[in-house]
Parts: structure tokens; C-alpha cells; sequence
């Protein structure tokens, strides 16, 4: 007679040892949540030659971690930005959103690949609006490409553009959109001024902690 703690832990380990099987008989998918699982349990060299081990077949999943690994030099791999930027650009071209936007801020910063504002507005584009049904769009994308809007950097410069992506970005809660987007409301552009807007979203950026935010807001005689 297990208890229902005892079952939860039987079940867990039945599970786990069945995804270990998987991994071992070559299943790509088993290998990333047994990586995952490593992970979670804070043994990182374990986890990233099971990423690898997936990555070697193409798994989105597993270069996208595998990138992360590289790029900041964890489970005993080498810091290599290059490497880092490789595994993001293989999982981005399969159509991994998370890949997609890191690898539009490596092209950004150039790191890793070569310096090109035109590169990271097309993929932060694919993870601002991915197609529907598969991974969910990312808020920071949007916040970025909002940026490239807003500067004329890698596409056409439209304050329009810029609003759109930058509201999209400030209703799923980044702050820096919502900061912007406040900044286009109290000065016109790309939208019409409005004070009760930029103190709306003044003080949705405030409530996240931007210090810009809540000295805009005691501009306005608001606190």
C-alpha cells in the first residue's frame, strides 16, 4: 500500500527511467527532457551531452539550449560566442522562437556573427509573429523590433510600426515597451498626445520598476 506521495514518486521514477530508455535507444526528443531533468537537478554536464546528443540530430529544442551552454561558458563547455550564435541560427531556421529572437540579439550586438541590424530585424520579426499553432510569439522581440522601428535600424523607419509592436510588447508586461510606448503618447509620436495614455501606461512601466517611469509620472504632478 503506497501512500499518495509514494505513488507520485513511483510514477516519477517509472517515468524517468522509461524517458532513459528512450534517450538511450536514440529518441531525441526523450534525450532533451532527460537533459532537462539533469537541469533541473543542477548537474549541467550531464545535461549539455544530452543536449548534444539531440542537437546532433537537429532538435530545436536541444541547439537552443545548447546555444545558451556556449554562450555563457555552462556544464564545463567553453564560453564561444560563435558557436553560441550557430546552435540559435540552426533551432531559429527551424522554427524555434526563443532560437529566433536570441539569435536576432546576437546579430544585434555581434556577437558571435557578424554586426547586421538588417539580420536582427528579420528575425526578430519571425518571433514577434510567428505562424499560428506553433510556438507563442515573444514579447522582448517585439519590444526590440518596436526599436528598430522607432530608429531606422535594419528596416524603414515608422513611428506607426514602432507603436504597434511596442503596444503589442507592453500589454504581455516588458516594461521597456510599456516605457516607450508611454514616452510616443506624451510627445505624438506615431500617435495622437494623449496624457491619460502615458500616464496609464507611465505607470504600468513604474509598477515594473523603471525609474524613468516614475520620474515622468511626478513631472505630471503624479506619484
Amino acid at each position: 500500500n503506497f501512500g499518495a506521495g509514494d505513488g507520485i514518486k513511483q510514477n516519477a521514477g517509472q517515468a524517468l527511467s522509461y524517458i532513459q530508455r528512450s534517450a538511450n535507444a536514440g529518441n531525441e526528443i526523450a534525450q532533451v527532457y532527460l537533459a532537462l531533468d539533469f537541469e533541473r537537478k543542477n548537474n549541467l554536464r550531464q545535461a549539455a551531452a544530452w543536449y548534444k546528443k539531440a542537437a546532433a540530430k537537429d532538435q530545436e529544442v536541444a541547439l537552443y539550449k545548447l546555444g545558451e551552454y556556449y554562450e555563457f561558458g555552462k556544464g564545463g563547455e567553453k564560453q564561444d560566442w560563435k558557436k553560441a550564435a550557430e546552435c540559435y541560427k540552426k533551432s531559429a531556421n527551424k522554427g524555434y522562437v526563443p532560437a529566433q529572437y536570441k539569435y536576432g540579439v546576437m546579430c544585434a550586438m555581434g556577437k558571435g556573427v557578424a554586426q547586421s541590424w538588417k539580420e536582427a530585424a528579420v528575425w526578430y520579426k519571425k518571433a514577434a509573429q510567428p505562424p499560428r499553432n506553433t510556438y507563442p510569439a515573444d514579447a522582448m522581440a517585439q519590444c526590440n523590433l518596436a526599436w528598430c522601428y522607432a530608429k531606422g535600424l535594419g528596416v524603414a523607419q515608422s513611428w506607426k510600426e514602432a507603436v504597434k509592436w511596442y503596444l503589442t510588447s507592453a500589454e504581455s508586461g516588458v516594461a521597456e515597451a510599456q516605457f516607450q510606448l508611454a514616452e510616443c503618447y506624451a510627445k505624438g509620436t506615431g500617435v495622437e498626445i494623449s496624457k491619460d495614455w502615458a500616464v496609464y501606461w507611465y505607470r504600468k512601466a513604474a509598477e515594473n520598476g523603471v525609474k524613468k517611469a516614475k520620474e515622468a509620472l511626478q513631472a505630471y504632478g503624479l506619484n
